[in-house]
């Protein structure tokens, strides 16, 4: 395996993860010796090429990505164990040809390290792609992340990688639908201003501690996401679900933290508009609670004349359209969600 990985490098074009012609959208760490780490789902890299074929080069067990080439439907492919090439296609038509890689996963454990492209021996990298005009920046839990949203089986367990698909996410539905850049900085289990201790596993740290860091995590990285790499038209925040099933949850509490982290956001983005997202996984107290702390926070933030403040609540998740792992939304109801959201923004942001 490893012989076949060295033979594939020898006989194609190595394009390395720090040209300036590859594009990437999301949070992204760049390393000394050139190539790019990132964690959070949804990480795009974008190339245009000429040639008739095109793999890439990344660390081994990097977990799933979607594949868009050309005009070819999306596909899912998996970065091997034992392997630091994932072939993407060969016998193409010679010419130009677009890629695009979404990361399906959530990266935390073992942030995906790529270090480039391998395209025909004759080949050339093309000028950076263009990209949509129109940013969102989409910041929330399980949910903005697609965790389980491919999960079929009848048995809800903890999911593995190949059922969580930040690509078929209610938030990157929604920016295909409305042509815009997205960046998903979202992680399973996360609340805005609680840690959840999980006894002999880990501390999941609370998002207004790690919004701050590229790589999502005060332990291991301190390296601070410049903001003004991304600045997003419009800010959708969905958290509050894990919030709110926490003993030590209070209302007030939540919303002064929410009103908070608005705060620091509106430090870093000063245009963009806010929308504050409830659900679908909410229901009875728990929904009542959270939507009466969003309305509070748009009240507090237009009394002080802020009027680029917003809220948007889900159609609650009844599962009518089936359910992903452990209750969450399925890739049906992430559809229905993309839609429901796609309406609302094109009329606020007149898109």
């Amino acid at each position: 395996m490893e012989n076949n990985n060295i033979d594939r490098c020898a006989e194609s074009l190595r394009i390395g993860a720090e040209n300036p012609c590859i594009a990437y959208v999301g949070r992204i760490k760049r390393e000394a010796s050139g190539a790019v780490r990132f964690c959070l789902p949804g990480v795009q890299i974008h190339a245009c090429f000429k040639g008739d074929s095109v793999a890439v080069e990344m660390a081994p067990y990097s977990g799933y990505f979607m594949v868009e080439l050309d005009d070819f439907p999306p596909f899912k492919v998996k970065s091997p164990r034992s392997e630091n090439v994932i072939e993407i296609a060969s016998g193409l038509t010679w010419g130009e040809h677009r890629l695009t890689l979404t990361y399906c996963n959530e990266g935390e454990l073992a942030p995906p390290v790529f270090y480039g492209l391998l395209i025909s021996p004759k080949g050339q990298l093309l000028d950076t792609p263009q990209l949509p005009a129109r940013r969102i920046e989409f910041i929330g839990d399980s949910i903005t992340c697609g965790y389980g949203n491919e999960d079929f089986s009848e048995d809800k367990a903890y999911p593995f990688p190949n059922v969580n698909n930040a690509y078929y996410s209610y938030a990157r539905q929604t920016a295909r639908q409305l042509q815009a850049q997205c960046m998903q900085v979202s992680r399973s289990g996360i609340c805005l201003c609680y840690d959840r201790h999980t006894p002999g596993v880990a501390v999941f740290r609370h998002m207004q501690s790690l919004y701050p860091y590229t790589l999502f995590s005060l332990e291991h990285d301190s390296e601070e996401w410049d903001s003004s790499k991304y600045v997003p038209d419009v800010v959708c925040i969905n958290l509050g679900t894990n919030d709110c099933g926490q003993l030590e949850f209070d209302k007030d509490y939540f919303t002064a933290c929410m009103v908070e982290f608005i705060r620091e956001l509106r430090a870093r983005y000063k245009q963009a508009k806010v929308v504050l997202l409830s659900g679908p996984m909410l229901h009875g107290e728990h929904l009542s609670l959270i939507t009466a702390a969003l309305d509070k926070v748009v009240d507090i933030f237009r009394a002080e004349g802020e009027n680029d403040i917003y809220r948007y609540d889900f159609t609650p998740d009844d599962g009518s359209m089936d359910y992903g792992t452990l209750g969450h939304p399925s890739l049906k109801r992430h559809t229905v969600m993309a839609h429901e959201l796609t309406l609302y923004l094109k009329q606020l942001m007149g898109w």
